[in-house]
């Protein structure tokens, strides 16, 4: 992998705790204020969206060794797709990330769209 599987583990935990301590924020500011302060969801929407993506890219390559570790265990290593997952576990991710990476390219036009028309969503 480009990094430790340990690396890769305390950016995904570090990233989830950043979301719930930036989430009780939040929460916080939506209690006391009863209209929000002017850029304040901008301000916060953006380290949350840098965070969801940094535990969204930190799970494949977590889950993909994980995976092939669990069916050697339970008997499959001795399957083609099984060997040829655990010789190449970094094209997997890889691969995991392309797919994703085509989606948020197709997703992305319409998601401006939206933030373009809808008044309330970035108030």
């Amino acid at each position: 992998m480009l990094m430790t599987q340990r690396t890769w583990l305390i950016l995904c935990l570090g990233s989830l705790f950043c979301l719930i301590v930036l989430g009780a924020g939040v929460s916080v500011l939506e209690a006391r204020y009863a209209e929000p302060p002017p850029g304040a969801q901008l301000l916060l929407g953006v380290p949350m969206i840098a965070l969801i993506l940094c535990l969204v890219v930190s799970l494949p390559p977590l889950f993909v060794p994980a995976f092939i570790e669990a069916q050697v265990r339970v008997g499959n290593g001795a399957l083609p797709w099984v060997a040829f997952m655990a010789s190449n576990p970094q094209r997997i991710v890889r691969a995991i990330w392309l797919v994703w990476g085509i989606g948020a390219v197709i997703a992305l036009p319409w998601a401006i769209w939206d933030w373009t028309h809808d008044p309330d969503l970035l108030r």
